[in-house]
């Protein structure tokens, strides 16, 4: 007895797990059930009325059938044959249980279909589109980036992944971004680094891949799934390559083993050291920064130009309305503020400041140059003020480092905080006398007794220790201090000051700084313009860099006379002849003392120039 106990067991689980195992399969597995279900009762009742009461079986199983499917047939049948109705109602009840499980059959799987749809279940069918992998605060200015580099360019595709829901995603973007352009934003969810994640988002067909990760072992893992992905995968893109963005040294070399060949990786905390390194001493180069990594005005560009064939590149700078070559591609690599004297040759593109790609146009009237107003002496290299940084953080000493390369005269630096010692081991440099200065809290009287009314530059450095929006506060409250002592002092001292979120900058510029580096920002622009572009690589790393040509802002007064009206031309020219290339001006209004920066002005436009404005120069030396 026992053993047929347990044999029945045995049966009844076997049985279970194999009729689960069959309608998991799906919907439509689920409705057959359903179906047999119904068609094995209908022959039950059949076969049971006909063999109690009489009748034709199968005329009875239709009638059972048809009770079931539809239950406004009992209401034809006759009342005087009892059994009959009995039956009939039993199959009626059986059918609206039916319906009512069929229904939610239907329901719950056409449900679960919107909800794919609506979180991206299926796999992106495009090509040539932009894959961003990963979910951060810095997405948000890549898309504006990919929308603006993609506004000449029709039926454009940024695909992103991330691990929050899809709907949330899109909210989020479209709340900060507005308006897509040409540009057509798909969403997908899911872990980046999974296989069938990427597959979702047609990686082999994308024409590049930004990895946009939480943090450096994220961006990582990223990575390496990506490589493993693409490996065994025909690629629509022969040459796909991956952006990252590492904050960390000592994972950078971990990155590009990660993604061998394919892989550009950028050194944000590098490249921020260096910008700030080079912005403490020149009133608003931190916006030429922004203009030329970001797609809203300028931008850097490589175009095949046969009309400038043969020409020396002094002339090709003269050649067009409005734009400006800044340098060669060549087979030899790139040549960024190249001899005046070279000669461009057929397989030679030039690298263009411009609006957009291929948006240059060759001039057709004749150069004018007034020689009256170029000054011919030599110019002095400019000197560096005395710098005070409000402040400590883990780029201080990247700073400094190039802060005392850009340098040959000897620079004090005072370095300001509340804490009782550096917290970080400083480098020896060369020309910088460093000091430590503590003070008991940030406000107007301590920093005003660190000034003491003398020329000072002053750097303001974001508290890695605190979040963002704290930092940031604690920042600002700072430019408000300086303000206000430069308003009752006249001190007309440069302030630069580090940002974490870009949303806080606009605040920032309302206290009056006139240099902001917004870190979370930098990686991203430049991973967009990589992105775009694989060469940029080369050109930006020489842009940010204490080697080769850089970007700088130098005084009207040593290139042009002042108060003289002068074309761009001249102006153009004037630095052509010292070998440097001038991109454009930053202007103060006589009247409101409001700055504003304007490259790539059209040649044959005139201005007048005034002590106090400034020339945004490619140049090889300060």
């Amino acid at each position: 007895m026992k053993k047929n106990k347990k044999n029945n067991y045995n049966f009844e689980r076997k049985f279970q797990y194999g009729f689960e195992t069959f309608i998991g399969k799906g919907t439509v597995t689920m409705i057959l059930v359903l179906f047999g279900a119904t068609i094995i009762v209908s022959c039950i009742v059949g076969f049971i009325k006909a063999g109690v009461f009489g009748g034709n079986p199968g005329k009875i199983i239709w009638d059972s059938f048809m009770h079931t499917l539809d239950a406004g047939t009992l209401a034809g049948d006759s009342i005087e044959d009892k059994p009959n109705v009995i039956f009939m109602t039993l199959m009626t009840v059986f059918g609206l249980c039916f319906t009512s499980v069929l229904i939610g059959i239907v329901n719950s799987s056409f449900e679960q279909k919107l909800y794919d749809m609506r979180h991206g279940k299926s796999k992106v069918m495009e090509k040539n589109h932009v894959v961003v992998l990963g979910y951060s605060y810095t997405l948000f200015k890549i898309i504006e980036s990919l929308v603006e580099a993609n506004a000449n360019h029709k039926n454009q595709c940024v695909v992103v992944v991330g691990d929050e829901e899809t709907e949330v995603m899109l909210d989020a973007i479209k709340s900060r971004v507005g308006d897509f352009k040409t540009t057509k934003l798909i969403c997908r969810s899911g872990k980046v680094y999974e296989e069938y994640v990427l597959e979702r988002a047609s990686v082999e067909s994308a024409k590049s891949v930004i990895i946009n990760g939480r943090n450096d072992v994220h961006s990582i893992k990223t990575l390496l799934a990506f490589t493993s992905y693409i490996k065994d995968k025909q690629l629509y893109n022969p040459d796909l390559f991956v952006t990252v963005v590492i904050h960390d040294k000592k994972f950078v070399k971990a990155a590009k083993l990660a993604g061998g060949d394919r892989v550009e990786v950028i050194y944000a905390k590098d490249i921020i050291s260096r910008m700030i390194a080079h912005a403490c001493n020149q009133r608003g180069l931190c916006s030429v920064f922004d203009e030329v990594l970001d797609f809203y005005n300028n931008e850097i560009y490589c175009e095949h130009i046969p009309e400038v064939k043969g020409m020396r590149f002094h002339d090709a700078l003269h050649s067009f309305e409005a734009q400006i070559p800044i340098g060669i591609y060549g087979l030899d690599g790139i040549d960024i503020n190249p001899d005046m004297d070279r000669v461009i040759g057929d397989n030679d593109e030039l690298i263009m400041f411009e609006a957009d790609d291929g948006d240059f146009v060759l001039s057709k009237s004749k150069v004018e140059i007034d020689e009256s107003v170029i000054k011919t002496e030599a110019v002095k290299s400019g000197d560096r003020n005395e710098l005070v940084i409000l402040g400590q953080n883990d780029r201080l000493d990247d700073i400094l480092i190039e802060y005392d390369k850009s340098i040959t005269n000897t620079a004090v630096v005072n370095i300001v905080d509340t804490a009782d010692e550096l917290k970080y081991e400083l480098s020896k440099c060369t020309h910088l006398e460093i000091s430590f200065i503590h003070i008991a809290e940030f406000n107007a009287e301590s920093i005003r007794a660190v000034l003491k009314n003398r020329e000072f530059n002053v750097l303001v450095l974001t508290d890695d220790d605190a979040d963002y929006e704290t930092a940031d506060s604690e920042s600002m409250l700072k430019l408000i201090e300086l303000n206000a002592i430069a308003k009752e002092t006249g001190n007309n001292f440069a302030i630069t000051c580090e940002i974490r979120k870009s949303s806080n900058q606009r605040l920032a510029e309302i206290i009056g700084a006139e240099n902001f580096v917004v870190g979370s920002n930098i990686g991203g622009l430049l991973s967009v313009q990589i992105a775009e572009n694989r060469l940029m690589t080369d050109i930006f790393k020489e842009l940010l860099s204490t080697e080769g040509a850089e970007l700088y802002m130098k005084p009207v007064e040593d290139y042009v006379e002042t108060g003289r009206e002068m074309t761009f031309d001249t102006v153009l020219e004037a630095f052509a002849r010292k070998n440097s290339i001038v991109l454009g001006f930053r202007k103060i209004d006589q009247k409101t003392g409001k700055a504003t920066l304007k490259t790539c002005p059209r040649r044959r436009d005139k201005f007048v120039f005034n002590k106090g404005d400034m020339f945004v120069v490619l140049s090889e030396e300060w």
